[in-house]
């Protein structure tokens, strides 16, 4: 759950818990109304008469409808009831706070939440409610070991007169559940901006440790790419949670561009954008400029050379079977050129620059790991005759044997007449420069070669057919005395007679045809006493 997500259950948790307090203890149903809904209740006039109901008796009794959220189901509440409900709870006696309601009330950072607290602390503080005491309960219980793993349950013999009882239909929890009506405010935008920096982060120190594992030798390559790439999900995930808020001030990217206008102005710089030429990325230097200026230039740089390889494989001339969310994100960028790069781009990009120049100049292991494993599996292919299967397999690892970003590149050139060697991009570029991209690469070589080597070694009743002839042949005496087919029988054992044999395993050769035509699904009345002289039938 990301910290926006926490946050907003924290404060429905306690808007149900104080609304229904409130209401149980003789709270107004009008302060759980709606903002809209209860000024409209205020501002109608009573209707005189005395006729069909509309006389001022009838209008007295008539309470005011809650007004209900049609798409969680919940009644919603206005912010500024807060500090009148925990002020009424507040003021009646011997109510207890429940343990989840005051977590959320502990950690809750809203304004709003903090004077609810600070009404309802004289009853925390009061002996009515102690955590603390329960975590102990919990510490006795875990302190004593058991026994058996089904030591910790208590058994109990149920009475005649319980299980003669007639069954009870348990009804339905009529408890109704609150949430805040949703005025956002500018600071509201922000509290949820920085709570999606706040898990970009934790996602960036995590990413950052996985890779300098690598880069010593401690994790694969493929695995970290797949976590990395698991990372941008989230992140695009996070960044869709506070969507509905951020599109009420232009949406995250105009959001964060206005946060970083009002930080620069207040620092007293004034905002520019660089506008000049960057050359290329120097692995060497990597992030180590002696000024910002040259490290500014070595990111741009970095950016402007992977960005077209990102867009290229993209569109339908470069896509295959293999597409990131790197991939996938500037895809979606350049479909849809009316709206904003979303914002969790700009924080995979840095990711990537992250990585990129962590790795410096051995940033082409990446691509070589890769190559070494594709290498390996072309060359035994070699060895494996031809089918459908294998050419699938073989599709996959020679994928990459040419460069389609370099071959693209060289007939836009060709064609158009502007061939500049001075500015020729090297083949495989965007692979060594990109270890996340060979990563994911070699993770689907790895799938496809498994899942296919699978299929074809292990085919579909394969081994319950060797393991029966074994049988025969064993029980038949034609197996040489102290020779055995130990990793099958290893695995026999492990499976048990059930999976290989009808009943018993047979003894005689009768045994050994009816017990393999009862596995492939012929029907047993075949052996039946009065059957007659037919063909066999098939389930």
């Amino acid at each position: 759950m990301s910290i926006y997500q926490q946050y907003k259950a924290d404060t429905d948790s306690v808007a149900t818990w104080l609304a229904n307090t409130a209401k149980a203890h003789g709270y107004e149903a009008e302060a759980s109304l709606g903002g809209a809904a209860a000024d409209a209740a205020k501002k109608k006039k009573k209707k005189k008469g005395n006729g069909k109901g509309k006389g001022p008796s009838r209008a007295k009794n008539k309470k005011p409808k809650e007004q209900q959220d049609p798409t969680t189901k919940k009644y919603v509440i206005r912010v500024r009831d807060f500090e009148a409900m925990a002020k009424h709870v507040a003021d009646t006696n011997a109510i207890e706070v429940p343990h989840r309601t005051a977590v959320a009330l502990e950690r809750g950072i809203w304004e709003v939440l903090e004077k609810v607290r600070d009404y309802l602390k004289p009853i925390m503080e009061a002996g009515l409610f102690k955590p603390d005491g329960l975590d102990k309960n919990t510490d006795d219980k875990t302190d004593k070991l058991a026994k058996g793993m089904f030591d910790v349950l208590n058994v109990y013999t149920p009475s005649e007169e319980f299980l003669n009882a007639p069954d009870i239909t348990p009804a339905p929890a009529s408890e109704p559940q609150y949430t805040v009506e949703e005025e956002v405010t500018w600071e509201d935008a922000l509290v949820a901006f920085l709570s999606l920096l706040r898990d970009y982060d934790i996602l960036s120190k995590e990413i950052r440790s996985l890779w300098d594992k690598y880069a010593v030798g401690q994790l694969d390559l493929a695995a970290v790419s797949i976590a990395t790439n698991t990372a941008f999900e989230f992140a695009n995930s996070m960044e869709k949670e506070i969507k509905d808020v951020m599109d009420k001030f232009g949406g995250t990217p105009a959001f964060s561009a206005s946060v970083l206008e009002r930080y620069l102005l207040k620092a007293g710089r004034t905002p520019t954008s660089y506008k000049g030429g960057l050359g290329w990325y120097d692995e060497k230097l990597g992030g180590g400029g002696t000024t910002n200026r040259e490290k500014r230039d070595q990111d741009r740089a970095a950016l402007l050379n992977v960005l077209p390889g990102l867009h290229m494989l993209s569109t339908k001339p470069g896509q295959g079977e293999v597409e990131d969310e790197l991939i996938r994100g500037i895809g979606a960028c350049f479909k849809d050129k009316s709206q904003h790069p979303p914002f969790w781009m700009s924080w995979a990009l840095q990711i990537y620059l992250d990585i990129l120049q962590g790795l410096g100049e051995n940033v082409g292991r990446g691509y070589e790991d890769m190559k070494q494993a594709s290498l390996k599996i072309q060359k035994a292919l070699l060895q494996v005759d031809h089918t459908p299967v294998r050419t699938r397999v073989l599709s996959t690892v020679t994928r990459w044997n040419k460069d389609p970003i370099f071959m693209a590149n060289q007939d836009l050139a060709m064609s158009t007449n502007t061939s500049n060697s001075s500015n020729k991009t090297p083949e495989f570029q965007f692979l060594r420069r990109n270890p996340l991209h060979c990563g994911i690469l070699l993770h689907h070589m790895r799938c496809t070669l498994h899942g296919c080597g699978v299929q074809t070694a292990a085919y579909s009743g394969g081994l319950m057919c060797t393991t029966q002839l074994y049988h025969a042949l064993r029980q038949e005496g034609r197996v040489p005395k102290g020779q055995a087919w130990e990793d099958l029988e290893e695995f026999w054992g492990y499976q048990g007679n059930p999976c290989f044999f009808v009943g018993d395993p047979p003894k005689d050769r009768e045994g050994y045809f009816r017990n393999y035509c009862l596995c492939i699904g012929t029907s047993v009345t075949n052996w039946a006493p009065n059957r007659r002289s037919v063909m066999p039938t098939e389930n």
